[in-house]
């Protein structure tokens, strides 16, 4: 599995652990981590170092139950830990982890335009556009929209972009600046914008950005729908994380 990912992935959860809408709980090699949201994959059950055992999985299952959240564990791929099944989690669902050098991105449209997200009012625009953006019905919910404007007060490691065309919402990405990569979440275009080269736009302007701070290595984690596209902008698959959870809906 990819260096890269574990460190970045740990860096990113990390950030938020630090946030004021975030609930963690440490545990042994790892952490819970709950963002409050009702979507499985915000709240993160986190284990790069050391395999869960039974009170691991036991103290994991009690912190999600009493914020009555879904959770995902990720774990590398075959690599099962038996406590998990034990707990009555199952394989939900898959993540390729793909990596690429951030120089030579082809460029995007020349009609998309990039704005560095800072105050209240970019944060809720930039929300929307997310939750749009992986199909949510808008308004986002409330703790989305709390969790995107503490991510966007996080200067020291995160960076929250909008693409727009013609000051409409097109495009949204975030980069983890950490140590070995730049991380990319919450890549998504409006649909409405889809087919028009934005998601090439914005993945050279995460290039660029990468390549500005001196990170080495551009990483992400791709859903079975996006691996087409990661793979004609260049990225390579290095591997994948299997996702444990009680719920059925995980991407």
């Amino acid at each position: 599995m990819n260096a890269e990912l574990w460190e970045n992935l740990g860096f990113f959860l990390t950030r938020l652990r630090g946030l004021p809408s975030c609930e963690s709980l440490t545990l042994p090699g790892g952490f819970c981590l709950s963002t409050g949201s009702e979507s499985a994959s915000e709240n993160w059950a986190f284990s790069p170092g050391v395999p869960p055992d039974e009170k691991w999985a036991g103290r994991m299952l009690n912190f999600f139950d009493e914020r009555g959240v879904p959770f995902v564990c990720p774990v590398e791929e075959d690599n099962t830990p038996r406590a998990l099944t034990a707990a009555g989690l199952r394989e939900r669902g898959r993540l390729a982890v793909m990596t690429r050098n951030p120089e030579g991105l082809p460029e995007g449209a020349p009609d998309v335009t990039f704005h560095p997200v800072s105050s209240p009012e970019d944060t809720r625009r930039w929300a929307q556009a997310a939750w749009r953006g992986f199909d949510g019905e808008v308004p986002a919910p409330e703790a989305f929209q709390k969790l995107a404007g503490n991510m966007a007060g996080d200067t020291l490691g995160l960076r929250l972009v909008l693409a727009e065309i013609q000051g409409r919402e097109a495009g949204t990405f975030l980069l983890a600046l950490s140590r070995e990569a730049a991380g990319i979440y919450y890549f998504a275009t409006v649909p409405e914008f889809r087919r028009r080269g934005v998601a090439s736009a914005m993945m050279a302007k995460a290039g660029c950005m990468a390549l500005t701070v001196g990170c080495p290595e551009l990483v992400l984690q791709s859903t079975p729908a996006g691996l087409p596209f990661y793979r004609s902008e260049g990225f390579t698959l290095r591997g994948e994380l299997a996702l444990f959870s009680s719920s059925e809906d995980v991407f």
